[in-house]
């Protein structure tokens, strides 16, 4: 038997303690003040030390697959949200550098306007009018912010894909209407449609999961129309671990690697899609775009209701 003498253990002392924001630790890259970030709690970051530990989880994310080549035409994914202006913000920063450390693509960006699929989940035409109008603001601001960066941005809508008839994305200018793209876009017919097949599901979860298959088929058959064959998307590593989770929970674990992969090639369009932020993590995105003091949207998703599905028990 164990001879331990119980009367003489000690309890044992955590080697690490939790770090608070303007206590006077100091960061844990170079040792100076002030701590502006605390990640996971135990560990200080100054400004500029966090800065380049985000910017270089993002960059060998790229560099140390090897798979996305010099100068290659990219099509970036772009909603507004959280993951996507931090994406939109560290390509510029990486395409804008003069330095060999250039992140070396040509960079065009796609935004898909989901606001039928979100009308859905309302109640009420007053709700309905107030989610439309929340939903073309954010499609306002997020095709607005990557113009005004001097890249092309292109719009679609999530229905475009059920039409018979192929629909373009189109291309949108300094001085354009989101509105007038959403009309040129969509269509009666499509929207009910949209709305009919969400309303056959039979859960929350598979109404969302419609959305996401239909989002992804979306984003693969514009870039293939829009003449691309790399896709970047905006995936976090928050992210990833929800579809993980959600995929197993839903006897899906087969599927997950092309889900959370950096790459997978959609079968139908021979697309590539990117997945560069993977390993930043959202609080990690969040610290980054406050300190960098850029805006965001903060519309997530579109048919998810509160304790519905395990992917809305997560985030």
């Amino acid at each position: 038997m164990c001879s331990v003498n119980t009367d003489s253990l000690q309890e044992m002392i955590p080697i690490t303690t939790e770090i608070f924001p303007g206590t006077s630790a100091t960061c844990r890259k170079c040792g100076g003040t002030p701590v502006e970030v605390v990640l996971r709690k135990t560990d200080p970051y100054c400004r500029a030390c966090f800065l380049t530990y985000v910017t270089h989880k993002f960059r060998s994310c790229i560099g140390k697959h090897k798979l996305v080549p010099v100068g290659a035409e990219v099509l970036v994914c772009t909603s507004g949200g959280l993951a996507s202006s931090a994406l939109l913000h560290l390509v510029h920063e990486g395409v804008t550098l003069t330095s060999l450390k250039k992140l070396r693509v040509q960079p065009a960006f796609l935004h898909v306007d989901e606001r039928c699929a979100s009308a859905f989940s309302r109640q009420g035409e007053n709700a309905e009018q107030s989610s439309s109008s929340s939903f073309a603001g954010d499609a306002e601001y997020a095709c607005r912010a990557v113009v005004q960066l001097g890249y092309p941005c292109y719009y679609t809508t999530l229905e475009a894909i059920l039409s018979p008839v192929p629909i373009a994305p189109l291309l949108y200018k300094r001085g354009s209407s989101v509105e007038v793209l959403h009309q040129q876009s969509t269509s009666a017919v499509l929207q009910r449609h949209l709305q009919q097949l969400l309303t056959d599901c039979s859960s929350s979860t598979a109404r969302e999961s419609v959305v996401r298959v239909l989002l992804q088929r979306s984003l693969a058959v514009s870039c293939s129309r829009l003449g691309y064959t790399r896709l970047f998307a905006g995936h976090s590593a928050t992210q990833v671990a929800v579809t993980i989770l959600s995929d197993v929970a839903e006897g899906r674990g087969a599927h997950t690697a092309q889900h959370v992969n950096f790459r997978h090639v959609d079968s139908d369009s021979g697309v590539e899609v990117f997945r560069p932020l993977r390993e930043v993590l959202e609080d990690e995105l969040l610290h980054y775009l406050t300190i960098n003091d850029i805006p965001y949207t903060r519309q997530k998703h579109t048919v998810r209701q509160p304790l519905w599905s395990i992917p809305c028990l997560l985030l």
